[in-house]
């Protein structure tokens, strides 16, 4: 289970703990959520995913270099109602990911910029968001290393990855058919059955 933090901000303003338990068996372990975060030994705490997401990919030679583009896009994107969860960028290619039933009115909004640094913005609807948590992905060796050799096992394509903003979680996208199994295969490679 995964909690979003603002659904716990008002249990950790009154300093009110919160506990989880396993709820195929509830008497084997529980977590406490706390306020600090500590690092365990093999780092990851949970794997989660997201399948309603959609990637507009905006590209161009100019996109990489062109001052203000990536504000430009987000306060279009913003006057519309739309929240971007992430950017991932390349020298040719602005990548937001948004919900999937933003994505179409997105790129609408998105057009009129066309002209210039962006020569065609696509959505690509059929990907799904993985994500790895847990304290200290950045300073301990190799766990992305290990999240994506559990993946490639399974033979499945990691086609996008955003890690290092946070010392807490890395996200990968994968095609929308493969989420599961992702999603199991690191979990099963961090938390074997015992």
């Amino acid at each position: 289970m995964v909690r979003h933090p603002r659904t716990v901000e008002p249990l950790q303003a009154k300093g009110t703990p919160i506990f989880i338990r396993n709820i195929n068996n509830p008497k084997k372990g529980t977590t406490e959520i706390v306020q600090r975060g500590f690092e365990t030994a093999d780092v990851i705490k949970s794997v989660t995913c997201n399948k309603k997401i959609a990637i507009l990919k905006i590209q161009g030679a100019g996109v990489g270099y062109k001052p203000g583009i990536i504000a430009e896009i987000g306060r279009i994107i913003s006057s519309i109602g739309v929240n971007i969860y992430s950017v991932i960028t390349s020298q040719t290619c602005i990548n937001l990911l948004v919900d999937r039933v933003d994505a179409q009115k997105s790129r609408d909004a998105l057009l009129g910029l066309e002209e210039g640094a962006i020569d065609k913005i696509e959505i690509h609807d059929r990907q799904a968001l993985v994500g790895v948590v847990g304290e200290g992905m950045l300073s301990k060796k190799g766990i992305l290393a290990r999240v994506m050799n559990a993946i490639a096992k399974e033979n499945i394509n990691v086609e996008m990855v955003s890690s290092g903003a946070s010392d807490i979680a890395s996200y990968l996208i994968v095609s929308e058919k493969d989420v599961d199994r992702a999603v199991n295969a690191i979990h099963d490679d961090y938390f074997p059955v015992q």
